[in-house]
């Protein structure tokens, strides 16, 4: 699966387009698994970014 594949991924794009043109560098950090179009993300998963 790419980025193209996630339904958000042009709203992504568009904010890491927006920083970058300020001269900000831009990392990406996500639990793996989390963004899965097959399953829903586990309760583990959710707490960690839901605190």
């Amino acid at each position: 699966m790419s980025l193209k594949d996630l339904t958000f991924a042009p709203d992504l794009e568009r904010i890491i387009a927006r920083i970058s043109s300020m001269g900000s560098k831009v990392v990406l950090v996500t639990l793996p698994g989390l963004f899965t179009m097959d399953e829903a993300p586990s309760a583990r998963a959710l707490s960690a970014i839901c605190r």
